[in-house]
């Protein structure tokens, strides 16, 4: 991804960097029908909270759609 930066605040511990995506780009192998598909990306993912990586599992649902079912 490619990002603009506007802004850099040091909060003590670390630094937080304040910006904007302005590009997207992704190798043909990963496109399906020109989207990227997550799993022939197959990307590893870092948590700050568990300080550990991780890799993506199966799609478990479409957004905006699964929530539905638990309406009351």
């Amino acid at each position: 991804m490619e990002c603009r930066l506007y802004q850099t605040l040091d909060v003590g511990s670390h630094e937080i960097f304040v910006g904007e995506v302005v590009q997207t780009h992704a190798d043909p192998s990963v496109l399906i029908d020109g989207a990227i598909d997550i799993k022939k990306m197959d990307p590893l993912l870092f948590d700050m909270g568990s300080k550990g990586y991780w890799t993506v599992g199966d799609n478990v649902g479409r957004a905006w759609n699964i929530g539905k079912g638990y309406r009351r």
